[in-house]
């Protein structure tokens, strides 16, 4: 057997792996963070409870028009990246019609939370969902391509009134405990 044999038996073993592996990805959060992160993914219980949380809260119809989910965890346990750095992302592989708000206390935060969206949907969106990036594409902000689905990413205090959301994304509104502790914040 020749080398380039080998290759090819090698790429045919695993295409139904890495097939496999997107379809997952494609209908369960948790494996979805693991896909897209990559090696770099350590997978916990915090993690894994969250994706699961977080995942049947947005699967579930309740008829209701507003539900709302609240996650409480101490700081570095990696909420934010297994929700506002990933969620919306995935949320628009499953609905690129739909629209996504983050806002987090500052707008350097909600910057880095779209940034990191985008370089999930630019790395595997178009492998798993068929969805790329389009020509709106700001610091803060990005239309996908179809010219449908988008999300929008700001500080607590910008202007994000007036823009349409299916998904609010609230992460950290409050910089520290004296700005929590003021009356007039």
């Amino acid at each position: 057997m020749t080398e380039n044999n080998c290759s090819l038996l090698i790429a045919n073993c695993s295409l139904p792996r890495e097939l496999a592996r997107r379809e997952l990805a494609r209908r369960y959060y948790s494996e979805y963070l693991a896909y897209a992160y990559g090696d770099s993914w350590i997978r916990t219980r915090l993690s894994s409870f969250l994706a699961r949380k977080i995942q049947t809260f947005i699967e579930t119809d309740t008829g209701h028009a507003y539900d709302i989910l609240i996650i409480e965890c101490p700081p570095q346990h990696g909420k934010s990246m297994t929700v506002s750095e990933s969620l919306p992302s995935w949320y628009l592989g499953k609905h690129p019609d739909r629209n996504i708000i983050l806002a987090s206390y500052d707008s350097d935060f909600a910057e880095r939370f779209c940034r990191k969206n985008k370089e999930k949907i630019r790395s595997c969106g178009k492998n798993l969902f068929g969805i790329d990036i389009g020509s709106i594409d700001r610091a803060g902000e990005f239309e996908l391509s179809n010219g449908k689905g988008r999300m929008i990413s700001r500080g607590i205090m910008s202007g994000i009134t007036g823009n349409p959301a299916n998904l609010i994304i609230i992460d950290d509104p409050v910089k520290n405990q004296q700005e929590a502790d003021s009356p007039a914040y």
